[in-house]
C-alpha cells in the first residue's frame, strides 16, 4: 500500500514521473479513509515543507502535491516561509489562478518569479483584470518606465488601493514640489508603503526645520530619506555636523541628502580626519558634502596619493575637482596622462593588498 513517505519521496524526486505521481496519489487518497481526511492533508503540507498551517480547510492531496511541484517548477525555494504567508496556496487551482498570473507577471517583464511569488505569494489571490491590470495603468500614466522592475522590487504593490493609497501619496509629493513622480516611485516605490501622517511629514517638518528650502527637489534626488528613523539615524548625522562647526545644515542636506545614509564612526569621522590632514578645512566639506560619498580606499586615497607622486601642491584646489571627475578627466586636469593613472591604480591597489 502507497504511505505518506512513498509520496513525499517522489514529489520531491529530481526526475519526476508525473503519470506515476497521480496514480500513487490516487492510491493513497482511495486505499484508507485517512487519505482523504483533513490530517493527513496536512502531515503531507508538513513532510513536504516543514510548515503545518492552521487551516480548517485545503486541496485534496493531488492538489497539494501538483501544487508544491509547481511551486518548485517556478524556482521557489523556500516553500515552507511561502506556506506561513499563503496556506490557502495548496488549494489553488494553478491552471484558473496560479498560472495565469505567473503568465501575466511574465509579460510584464519579471525576470525571477520564483523570488517575486516567494516574497508576495499572495499575488495568487488578486484578480488581474479587476487588481493587477489596473495598478499597472496607474503606474504607466505616473510615467514608471520599466513595470516589470518596479513590482518585483515592490511586489507589494498588487496589494495597494490606488485612490486610498497611491493616488494620496502622489497627491502629497506633488504639493511638495515633487516634479517627476514617476521617476521617484520607480527609484523607491517603497514610498506606497508609508504612512503620511505617521512617517511622511514628521520628515518633512524636520528638514524644513533644519533649513531645507526645496523639500520637493530634496526628495526627487533621494526619496530614501523617507525610510530614516529621526532618532536614531537623522539627528545623529545633524549633531556631528554641528560638533564639525558646518554653519548651514539646512544648505548641506539640500545639496547631499544621502549624507543620512552613512554611519559617522565608520565613513563620516575617517573622510574628515583625512581631508583636515591634507590641509582642506571644514569649510571645504561644507561646500563640496558629497566628499562623503566616494570610497576612501577607490577614490579618495589613490587620488591623493597620486597627486602626492606628481609633486602637485593641493593647496587651494577645491575638494570637487579632485573627487568627482572620471579618471581621465582627473589625470589630464593635474598633468598626468590616463594610462599613468591607471598603472598608478594597479601598484597602489597592489601594495594596499600586501
Amino acid at each position: 500500500m502507497i504511505t505518506l513517505d512513498d509520496l513525499v519521496a517522489l514529489a520531491q524526486a529530481p526526475d519526476l514521473d508525473n503519470r506515476r505521481l497521480a496514480s500513487l496519489i490516487e492510491q493513497f487518497e482511495t486505499a484508507t479513509p485517512y487519505g482523504t481526511r483533513l490530517e493527513a492533508k496536512l502531515d503531507l503540507i508538513e513532510r513536504l515543507t516543514g510548515t503545518r498551517p492552521e487551516i480548517s480547510s485545503t486541496g485534496s492531496c493531488t492538489t497539494i502535491v501538483q501544487n508544491y511541484v509547481y511551486l518548485k517548477g517556478l524556482g521557489v525555494k523556500n516553500i515552507g516561509r511561502l506556506v506561513k504567508r499563503l496556506p490557502a496556496v495548496f488549494g489553488y487551482n494553478i491552471a484558473e489562478n496560479m498560472r495565469p498570473k505567473v503568465e501575466y507577471l511574465k509579460k510584464l517583464g519579471v525576470r525571477n518569479i520564483g523570488k517575486f511569488v516567494e516574497r508576495y505569494p499572495q499575488v495568487f489571490r488578486h484578480s488581474i483584470a479587476k487588481n493587477m491590470q489596473p495598478k499597472v495603468d496607474y503606474l504607466t500614466r505616473l510615467g514608471v518606465k520599466n513595470i516589470g522592475k518596479f513590482v518585483e522590487r515592490s511586489p507589494a504593490v498588487f496589494g495597494y488601493n490606488i485612490a486610498g493609497n497611491m493616488q494620496l501619496k502622489v497627491d502629497y509629493l506633488t504639493r511638495l514640489g515633487v516634479q517627476n513622480i514617476g521617476r521617484l516611485v520607480e527609484r523607491f516605490p517603497a514610498v506606497f508603503s508609508y504612512d503620511i501622517t505617521g512617517n511622511m511629514q514628521p520628515k518633512v517638518e524636520y528638514l524644513q526645520g533644519l533649513g531645507v528650502k526645496n523639500i520637493g527637489k530634496l526628495v526627487e534626488r533621494f526619496p530614501a530619506v523617507f525610510g530614516y528613523d529621526i532618532a536614531k539615524n537623522m539627528q545623529p548625522k545633524v549633531d556631528y555636523l554641528i560638533s564639525l562647526g558646518v554653519k548651514d545644515i539646512g544648505r548641506l542636506v539640500e545639496r547631499f541628502p544621502q549624507v543620512f545614509s552613512y554611519d559617522v564612526a565608520e565613513n563620516m569621522q575617517p573622510k574628515v580626519d583625512f581631508y583636515l590632514k591634507q590641509g582642506y578645512g571644514i569649510q571645504h566639506i561644507e561646500q563640496f558634502p558629497a566628499a562623503f560619498g566616494y570610497s576612501m580606499d577607490k577614490r579618495i586615497k589613490p587620488r591623493f596619493a597620486f597627486l602626492e607622486q606628481l609633486g602637485h601642491n593641493i593647496s587651494g584646489a577645491p575638494l570637487s575637482s579632485i573627487l568627482s571627475p572620471a579618471d581621465k578627466t582627473f589625470s589630464k586636469r593635474f598633468g598626468g596622462d590616463e594610462r599613468a593613472y591607471s598603472n598608478f591604480l594597479a601598484e597602489y591597489a597592489a601594495r594596499s593588498a600586501a
